[in-house]
């Protein structure tokens, strides 16, 4: 089953852990786990969702498990389908993946064929483009009159680097919304802080259940005892 937008976004959305060094049992599980993915890729109706699944939990266990990256590189890069939210986020997922390994050829590799889907030079050289068969040249309209159009204010493509006028929704170059999306920490943390909060609301009910009932045993045991 080939992957689709939602399972990208919602796998490789969360980054790996930023550990130096996994432990050695750690770092041979991940090994395996990565041996599973690969074989659920060559099952007859093998599941692409759970072989990037298995990629992700390697990479939770060893964070520097470069076959678990390569995977999911070679994987994302063989799809036809991934539109714009899941390719933003493999872009800044191995963003990430280059920083972390700086010297790595193949991620390196990897990280500048998926971030050539973002060039205007990808209708040439294509990557994840060409799987994706939406990239299309754009060229500037020109007025009836020869002349070029007056520039108006403009932002800056995170992608190509191309300027984009303002009031439009995309790049006209590469065709992207223009801003990487990242993960929404401060989501995260008010999920984290209310289910602390609830914790602590628990804890206090059962103490104030616990002295309740000590102190209704204590008032029943002394006048029993008068």
């Amino acid at each position: 089953m080939p992957l689709l937008d939602d399972d990208v976004v919602q796998l490789l959305g969360r980054l790996p852990p930023l550990i130096e060094a996994a432990p050695e049992a750690a770092v041979n599980e991940a090994a395996v786990i990565v041996k599973r993915g690969q074989n659920s890729e060559k099952e007859p109706d093998g599941s692409e969702r759970l072989a990037l699944k298995q990629y992700v939990d390697a990479l939770d266990l060893d964070p520097g498990c470069r076959s678990a990256y390569e995977a999911i590189g070679r994987l994302l890069l063989s799809q036809k389908g991934l539109g714009k939210p899941a390719v933003e986020v493999a872009v800044h997922y191995f963003e990430a993946a280059q920083k972390k390994f700086p010297g790595d050829q193949p991620i390196q590799d990897i990280s500048k064929r998926i971030c050539a889907f973002h060039s205007p030079q990808a209708a040439i050289e294509p990557a994840l483009a060409k799987s994706t068969g939406r990239m299309t040249p754009v060229k500037p309209a020109t007025p009836p009159s020869g002349r070029a159009p007056k520039a108006g204010p403009t932002r800056k493509c995170q992608y190509c680097g191309s300027p984009i006028p303002a009031g439009a929704e995309q790049c006209k170059s590469c065709q992207m919304s223009g801003e990487i999306v990242k993960p929404d920490l401060v989501q995260m943390m008010k999920v984290h802080l209310k289910q602390k909060s609830s914790h602590r609301l628990l804890w206090f009910l059962i103490l104030a259940v616990l002295v309740v009932g000590g102190t209704i045993g204590t008032i029943v045991y002394v006048r029993l005892h008068r």
